[in-house]
């Protein structure tokens, strides 16, 4: 799965940052499950966010890591689930303003999107 994680810059998470509010997380929390479709995407801002399959964890996300675009895009369900744990910080990016980025084809979220 590590081949398919995709980062974005600080810059890209600054300018993402500017309509945004980071989430913080004081528990653990499963935020995508297995054989779901996610609803947003979600950017790992600190702290630890981790592929989970029947409960064994598979992988670690690096910071700036974006997940869940591709499978909005393609309506394509997560193979595994995703969970963060507790001290962590994101930034989540509603299905809404994905579509609406990629049919205006344009903005700053269009142009980080667009490459992934």
């Amino acid at each position: 799965m590590t081949k398919e994680i995709t980062t974005i810059t600080d810059e890209e998470i600054s300018i993402l940052k500017k309509d945004r509010n980071p989430l913080y997380f004081k528990n653990d929390f499963d935020l995508i499950y297995e054989s779901q479709i996610p609803n947003m995407g979600i950017i790992l801002l600190e702290g630890e966010l981790k592929f989970v399959k029947k409960k064994k964890i598979l992988d670690s996300l690096p910071q700036g890591a974006i997940i869940g675009i591709r499978n909005i895009i393609n309506n394509i369900p997560f193979p595994m689930g995703l969970k963060i744990y507790k001290d962590s910080s994101i930034l989540m990016i509603e299905k809404s303003e994905i579509m609406e980025a990629l049919t205006r084809k344009s903005g700053n979220l269009y142009q980080i999107i667009s490459s992934i």
